[in-house]
């Protein structure tokens, strides 16, 4: 096998920094931004208002604190930015419909309010085990022909 010729510039375009751990359950909600260059200084201020202090030494990644149970990170890139909510302590209710969760509707709503367009956006939940999930599949009306699962290391189902 060989490196695509553009496989080192996507890597490094996407800074692929590790996530914090994640607690069990929890939501995971991420948007993958577009934005002209005239916007990014008006996202940077909303982003810096509300990050953690840190060393100014990666201008291009911070992370903050939106409440007791959201954290954020965000990463920008050269066309655009990333933002990526974890919400620990999430239950199925706050998952099928965040409205129901101040916390997750008002973190939601701040990043509504960010300059940009949506390219991508994905939600995740990590439930605690198989019979959690398997009470939330039927109300996200999914075609189960389309979903793939499988157990990795004999413990966790992905």
């Amino acid at each position: 096998m060989e490196n695509h010729e553009l496989r080192l510039r996507a890597v490094g375009e996407m800074h692929l920094r590790r996530w914090p751990l994640l607690p069990v359950p929890c939501h995971v909600i991420q948007w993958v931004l577009v934005l002209d260059d005239s916007e990014r200084t008006g996202e940077l201020a909303a982003i810096e208002s509300r990050s953690d202090p840190q060393p100014n030494d990666n201008p291009s990644h911070r992370e903050g604190r939106l409440s007791n149970k959201v954290r954020f990170a965000w990463e920008r890139h050269s066309e655009g930015s990333s933002l990526t909510l974890f919400v620990k302590e999430c239950d199925e209710a706050g998952f099928l419909d965040p409205a129901t969760d101040a916390e997750i509707a008002s973190a939601i709503e701040w990043a509504e309010a960010l300059p940009g367009k949506i390219v991508r956006s994905t939600r995740v939940w990590l439930a605690a085990n198989d019979s959690d999930v398997e009470t939330l599949l039927p109300q996200l009306n999914l075609n189960s022909d389309e979903m793939v699962s499988s157990m990795v290391g004999g413990t966790i189902r992905i």
